[in-house]
């Protein structure tokens, strides 16, 4: 994912979530890596750093992965209202968790289509955040085009909105994903263990 200060280059397994994120650092400042090895999630910053590791673990990984992602035991589809952008209708669905499941079970979802080639288009997210409180205000973004990965189709960008009486309005910013690769054969676990001197995040 390219950065004013460089690219962040994110590895993932897909069976376990397991994941090295590298980061960019700002001028004068290194390069920061958080990672998942299955049991701990670890950074190599100190306390000073100002994102939320446990937060940010997979996360954009999940952005990215949809809908293919929503296919997790605990999952609950129905029907959602039609969404309406500048005139266009994209049909839907709307997604919830059973309790227990996942980082934030009362977080829910809306992915919408487009009518004719059924590709999606838009997805609707909460967040529960620290309260643990299930909100009702969705944010959007817009997932405009997409790219064949070995049969596999994954977004070239996403495209974060503004929100307008609980719907899209403007958009307002993008990330843009480039060199992805699918593989078969899982990483070797080396990769995503805790290196000597990076911390623990509980």
């Amino acid at each position: 994912m390219p950065r004013e200060a460089g690219a962040e280059t994110q590895l993932i397994d897909l069976r376990d979530r397991r994941e090295r994120i590298t980061q960019p650092g700002g001028e004068g400042q290194e390069a920061v890596d958080i990672g998942y090895d299955g049991n701990e999630l670890w950074i190599t910053a100190d306390t000073s750093y100002r994102g939320n590791p446990a937060f940010y673990k997979n996360l954009m990984f999940y952005f990215y992965a949809m809908p293919w992602v929503l296919a997790d035991p605990g999952i609950h589809y129905r029907p959602a209202d039609t969404l309406t952008v500048d005139g266009q209708p994209y049909p839907g669905y709307f997604i919830s968790y059973d309790d227990g499941v996942g980082y934030s079970p009362k977080d829910n979802y809306r992915i919408h289509y487009d009518p004719t080639s059924h590709q999606m288009q838009w997805l609707g997210y909460t967040v529960t955040g620290r309260s643990g409180q299930a909100s009702d205000k969705f944010s959007w973004i817009k997932y405009p085009t997409w790219t064949d990965h070995g049969g596999v189709q994954l977004p070239d960008s996403l495209v974060w909105y503004t929100t307008e009486d609980n719907l899209p309005g403007a958009p307002r910013n993008v990330r843009h994903f480039t060199r992805v690769e699918l593989r078969t054969a899982a990483p070797d676990s080396s990769r995503f263990a805790r290196p000597p001197g990076a911390r623990v995040v509980e």
